[in-house]
Order: structure tokens, then sequence, then C-alpha cells
């Protein structure tokens, strides 16, 4: 038994046990050789923000720099068991080897590279075998903005529902990264669009990327303070 569960520490003293216990499940190393950046975090929460970011840096994300949500439209699609040309009622299947097969083509291709994708909680677990020295950017903001967020592209759901759904999501990803102990580095969203030359070169240095001024210019100018972002090139 440890601190975390002893009967005697409540409150306060029961979140710092935890805390204790859980800090070193999670280890930053500076990265070296080839490496894979994955970005997780809900969906509405903010990674198509950091995603586009990195595609300003230069890490290639398999997504055009005129993307709307800069994801991998084929990993993506392999994660949920259809074909990125397929329609929304295609039906979805439990087998992951063609999504094997691309991360496999992607680690051929580059030696340094990643993708995006919200519900990559769903499948990380079962593919990690195929992952290049995996390094993960968990994408965080206010769990009532992402549920408000949700509610209104999504009716048939109430907020309370939308509320359990992203904080469920945000416990499955914190379970998933701590089990695996892979470098990761947790990103507000709130913080980043305050501050997005820190944001820059947070994730310069978390990736290991060597960006040129330009590139660096063209990432900050791609955050809005004002909420969202801009479109590369504008």
């Amino acid at each position: 038994m440890g601190p975390a569960d002893d009967p005697d520490v409540d409150g306060e003293n029961r979140f710092s046990a935890m805390a204790r216990v859980a800090r070193p499940i999670i280890r930053i190393e500076a990265p070296a050789g080839r490496r894979t950046v994955i970005v997780v975090g809900n969906g509405r929460g903010g990674t198509s923000m950091v995603a586009g970011v990195l595609v300003a840096l230069g890490l290639p994300m398999g997504a055009p720099g005129n993307a709307l949500n800069y994801e991998d439209a084929e990993i993506v699609a392999a994660g949920r068991g259809t074909p990125p040309d397929a329609g929304s009622d295609a039906p979805s299947g439990d087998g992951l080897d063609p999504l094997r097969a691309l991360i496999r083509e992607r680690n051929a291709r580059h030696d340094v590279w990643g993708w995006k994708d919200p519900s990559a909680d769903l499948y990380l677990d079962r593919i990690k075998d195929v992952l290049v020295a995996p390094r993960a950017i968990f994408v965080h903001r206010d769990l009532a903005s992402v549920a408000e967020s949700m509610f209104v592209r999504s009716p048939d759901i109430s907020i309370e529902q939308a509320l359990l759904l992203a904080l469920e999501r945000t416990t499955r990803y914190w379970e998933l990264l701590s089990r695996n102990g892979w470098p990761t580095l947790l990103l507000s969203y709130e913080r980043a669009r305050i501050a997005p030359d820190r944001l820059v070169a947070e994730l310069t240095a978390f990736c290991g990327l060597a960006p040129t001024e330009g590139e660096v210019g063209r990432a900050v100018r791609f955050v809005s303070g004002t909420g969202g972002y801009r479109l590369l090139g504008r």
C-alpha cells in the first residue's frame, strides 16, 4: 500500500501523496536519434493548433500546410478501421494491421515525424510495438470549454454527457501515458494562446527540432490569441 492508499491521509494531504507517487512515472529526456511525436488530447481541445504549429516548424505530420485539422487522414482512418475515403457510415473493424503498416512506412520515410489524433487512446497501447522512440504531447484545455464545444456540435448529447466524455478521455490518456512512461509534454491550450512564442520554444525543444527563423515566425503567427488558429501561409 502506497501513501495515496493510506486511510489516514485525506483531503489535500491525500492529493499531495498521490502527486508524489505519480511524479516519476513520466520521464522527460533530451531527444536524440529517430523518434515519433504523437499529439493527443480531447477533441475540440487544442490538438489541431499544436499539430499546425509542428507543421509550421517543419515536422512531417502527414497533413498539408493548408489543412484545417492537421490530421494524417490515412493514419486516423486506419485507427478507426476504415479507409480514408470511406463515408461516415462505413463499418469499423478491430484489425490494426493497416495502421501498423502505415506507421512502418512513415518510419522508413522519416527519421523524425509525427501525427495527431484525439482518438489515439483507443489504439496506442496495441500498436506501440511499431513506434520508434515515441514522445507524446498531451494537450489539455478547460474541460467546461471542451464540453461546450462538443455539445454545440453534437446536439444529441447533453452538456453533462459531454463533460463526462471529456473527463473520461482525459483520464484514459493520463493512465495510458503513465503506464507506458513515454516522454510527455503536458501543454495547456489556454496558456499557449496567451504566449505563442513560449509554445513554439517548448515544442521545438521537446521534439528536438531545428527550425529556420522563418519557420519559427510562421509558427508563432499561426496561433491566434483571440481563439482558434490561422491557416498557415496567411
